[in-house]
């Protein structure tokens, strides 16, 4: 309930970021970025952000899953 509320607050990008994740589970930050279009240096800083929101984890080896 908490991270619906949460994805209501995300803009367009992080929602865009958050879908690809769901929709892989575990994935790499360069797959992110070219699925999404947006440079890594940007998703980096986006994913640290939505890590920081509890939405996602970093695992080893710059991999991001939903938590």
């Amino acid at each position: 309930q908490n991270q619906l509320n949460l994805f209501t607050l995300l803009n367009e990008e992080e929602k865009k970021l958050v879908e690809i994740i769901r929709s892989v589970g575990q994935v790499g930050i360069d797959t992110i970025a070219l699925s999404s279009g947006i440079p890594v240096s940007k998703v980096s800083a986006m994913l640290l952000n939505l890590e920081f929101s509890g939405l996602l984890r970093s695992l080893p080896g710059k991999v991001y899953e939903l938590i």
